[in-house]
């Protein structure tokens, strides 16, 4: 009698053991079906719906490293950079070892010009995972963005050992060599990358402008006619080809070409928009964007006083100006801009960051503390 209790006992036992582990099991498989879902959902550019459903899933359970790191992702692309480096640093401390986690750090603390931590993140990750070539091209980018192009050009040499067909990377290859003047090594390394994707639009675009900038402008002239014929720029085709009469049309061609990052061809279209309509402060703002965004900073700051003058209080202008200032290396002039910008608009976080930007890059330089203090109360704003 006393055996067969205890066979039963230990039967009941079995069963709740295996319901409790089919009860995980069927936990962790939903979990695991929202965490695809909102990767879905970032993918498809629904920041908001990811970040809910990212929510949803920490709720139930706060330990999943994953949804914090799918939440960081969202909160990047919405530019919600503080709030995504939280949600990376969660990651990170519930799992020390997530390479992607560091990886995705270091982006978020690159776009806000924190390159120097953002270099250390790279590094953990490479260390954690020494094959991780995304990390390597990530590193290069950022030490592109702080001038120092030879280690730049070292870490994509490893990306692309790691990964040949890194089209990406031989885009920002070239553009490092470019700014060392060595245009025949860019162009090479431009063509190369063709060999792997014949049609990339962005890697036409630079050996475009790289013959330009050797003066071989026959040669650059006909590979621009080239990208303008065939039908790499897909959807903006039709709009680009067709022939344009009225403003509207002109701002769609120049919406268009700007979309590609063919800038000379936009710049030719908001012209036609300024010589329509002289009074289109949107036009000049535009314009001197795409003047930024080819590194003419200084015909770019001559466009945005026009607009300037056109509207005194756009706020966006005064940022842009800043930015460009900031770039010249004319930081006090930057930082009254960006002043003024947040006069008009007083919560604007990009601004506020590039305030910041800036009082750290002068506090450096200068070894000032002043500047540092007023970097980490700009910071604080934000925060």
């Amino acid at each position: 009698m006393l055996k067969k209790i205890n066979l039963r006992i230990s039967l009941i036992i079995q069963i709740i053991l295996f319901c409790t582990v089919c009860s995980c099991a069927n936990a962790e498989n939903a979990a695991q079906l929202k965490l695809d879902k909102a990767y879905g959902l970032f993918k498809n550019g629904e920041y908001n719906k990811c970040i809910e459903l990212c929510n949803a899933i920490l709720k139930v359970n706060n330990t999943n490293y994953q949804a914090h790191l799918n939440k960081g992702q969202c909160l990047f692309m919405s530019k919600q950079y503080e709030e995504a480096l939280a949600a990376y640093d969660t990651a990170i401390k519930l799992k020390p070892d997530y390479t992607e986690a560091y990886g995705a750090k270091g982006d978020v603390l690159s776009e806000i010009n924190r390159y120097e931590e953002a270099l250390a993140a790279y590094d953990t990750a490479i260390k954690l995972k020494p094959d991780y070539a995304e990390a390597y091209r990530a590193k290069g980018y950022t030490l592109s963005r702080l001038e120092r192009y030879k280690e730049a050009l070292t870490t994509y040499d490893t990306a692309i050992k790691l990964k040949p067909d890194y089209i990406e990377v031989y885009i920002n290859k070239s553009y490092a060599l470019n700014r060392l003047q060595r245009h025949e090594e860019a162009l090479a390394t431009y063509d190369t990358a063709l060999k792997y994707k014949p049609d990339d639009k962005y890697v036409l675009y630079g050996k475009v402008v790289t013959l330009s900038d050797m003066g071989r402008l026959k040669e650059s002239g006909e590979l621009y006619a080239y990208l303008w014929d065939e039908k790499i720029i897909d959807k903006c085709a039709s709009i680009i080809k067709a022939s344009a009469n009225s403003i509207d049309e002109y701002i769609a061609r120049g919406k268009c070409l700007l979309s590609i990052q063919l800038y000379p061809g936009a710049l030719e279209a908001y012209d036609m928009v300024i010589k329509l309509n002289p009074n289109c402060a949107e036009a000049y703002a535009t314009k001197g964007s795409i003047l930024a965004a080819m590194e003419k900073y200084q015909e770019a700051l001559e466009v945005y006083n026009i607009v300037i003058k056109l509207n005194p209080d756009y706020a966006e202008v005064y940022k842009d100006k800043g930015y460009t200032l900031n770039k010249l290396k004319r930081y006090q002039e930057a930082l009254l801009n960006y002043d003024i910008a947040l006069k008009y608009k007083p919560n604007d976080k990009d601004t506020l960051y590039q305030k910041a930007s800036t009082l750290q890059d002068v506090g450096k330089k200068k070894k000032q503390k002043n500047y540092m203090i007023s970097w980490a109360l700009e910071l604080l704003k934000i925060i």
